[in-house]
């Protein structure tokens, strides 16, 4: 159980380490969390090893699970944390595409076209990212000071109802990521009609 735990840890590390759009603070707190859990482990492996004593050794066991919550707390927070790089990687990529469909909105309004439709789908695209960036940073901000409950069931439901509002803020920002990449879409297809419809009224 250790050993599985471990390669968990060291797993979630990669992943972390791999993280873009949180800031490195928050990327150093995550890491040095999830290093101590290795070596918190490390040692109580080393410890186990040592034991002579039988209620000792049973009481070692038992706080694989109870003390060292990687399974209920440890890697819910990192794969919450990772989730929200993710959102907000694709909050930057989306509103880059957004700021150059922008500019073609703008060209085909200086050319008379009337794009007031696709300057409203715009305006929701821009509304939807700045929810689901805002979701992805209430989800971080939820659960990422959450500790071990050793066996405490008051901090036990605590850190459930935290976690499970952290997945919900995720969950609303991966819907406005799709509701956003509608528009977009929305939006190319639009600007594609109106130049099909340019050239076909070109003398």
């Amino acid at each position: 159980e250790i050993d599985r735990r471990t390669q968990v840890l060291n797993d979630l590390l990669t992943r972390v380490n791999a993280m873009q759009r949180v800031s490195d603070t928050f990327k150093s707190s995550i890491t040095t969390a999830l290093q101590n859990q290795t070596t918190a482990l490390a040692q109580l492996k080393i410890k186990i090893d040592a034991d002579t004593d039988v209620a000792t050794l049973k009481t070692d066991i038992q706080s694989v699970t109870s003390s060292y919550r990687i399974f209920a707390l440890v890697m819910p927070q990192a794969r919450i944390t990772a989730a929200a790089d993710r959102v907000a990687t694709i909050v930057t990529m989306m509103g880059t595409l957004g700021t150059k469909l922008q500019t073609r909105i703008q060209d085909a309004t200086t050319a008379g076209a009337d794009t007031s439709a696709l300057s409203t789908l715009l305006a929701d695209v821009g509304a939807k990212l700045g929810d689901a960036q805002t979701q992805a940073q209430n989800a971080i901000s939820g659960s990422v000071s959450l500790q071990p409950d050793n066996g405490d069931k008051t901090v036990m439901a605590s850190n459930t109802a935290a976690l499970q509002a952290a997945r919900k803020n995720i969950q609303t920002a991966q819907q406005d990521l799709v509701a956003a990449r509608q528009d977009i879409q929305k939006i190319i297809q639009g600007l594609q009609q109106l130049s099909v419809n340019a050239t076909s009224t070109t003398p």
